[in-house]
């Protein structure tokens, strides 16, 4: 077999959901073995906690909540797709990292 393990890369875009298609189909070829990524974007988190709260949140609190919703979110989306890959009979092993996608893939 010419390919055992691939690495997936998502964004949760439809298009990374388009891929993930492909990435189900090369099991029947012999693929075995997922590494399944997302990259928090942090200089898309910085734009969004750049935002003004327009609340009475302590100062550093809104940015807190911001944070942890998108990091959960993240978590939730990866757990959907690492689901779905072992069921097609894959090892998955996930990743979720901070900092800039191309560098960080």
């Amino acid at each position: 077999m010419f390919l055992e393990k691939i690495l997936y890369a998502t964004d949760f875009s439809e298009t990374s959901a388009s891929a993930l298609g492909y990435v189900i189909q090369l099991r029947t070829a012999g693929c075995k073995e997922v590494i399944l990524v997302h990259v928090l974007d942090t200089r898309k988190t910085e734009e969004v906690l750049a935002e003004p709260s327009g609340g009475d949140e302590p100062s550093g609190e809104y940015e807190r909540q911001i944070a942890g919703r998108i990091l959960n979110n993240a978590r939730q989306e990866l757990k959907t797709i690492e689901r779905s890959l072992e069921e097609e009979q894959f090892l998955v092993r996930t990743f979720l990292v901070n900092g800039n996608p191309s560098r960080e893939i």
